[in-house]
């Protein structure tokens, strides 16, 4: 699951990268809007140990996680996100909002 968060990512960052137009130079890619979000949120929120070794993709994981459980796409949710989804809405409850209006938008189409 890890490794296909982190290549859903990848893909949304370089495609953010490879569109060069002026309307896009002025919005931030909302993944890396996010990650920069989450980077911030403090050590002492997170209470699994195993969450802090990469706090900031497991904070994205959890992103996700919710995301897909609201568009009925998840079938097998990691309960393990759920507080941890709770810690980064609380901290950036703007970007995430953004990050999951882009996200829908992309799963309708």
């Amino acid at each position: 699951m890890k490794i296909w968060i982190l290549l859903f990512l990848s893909v949304i960052s370089f495609s953010g990268l490879c569109n060069n137009d002026i309307a896009s130079q002025k919005n931030i890619n909302p993944v890396i809007q996010v990650m920069e979000c989450l980077r911030n949120i403090p050590d002492k929120e997170i209470t699994n140990p195993d969450h802090l070794i990469a706090k900031e993709l497991s904070l994205m994981t959890s992103v996700i996680e919710n995301t897909t459980l609201e568009l009925d796409i998840n079938t097998n949710e990691q309960k393990e996100f759920r507080e941890l989804y709770k810690v980064a809405y609380k901290h950036c409850p703007n970007s995430i909002n953004t990050f999951k209006a882009g996200y829908k938008g992309i799963a309708n189409k």
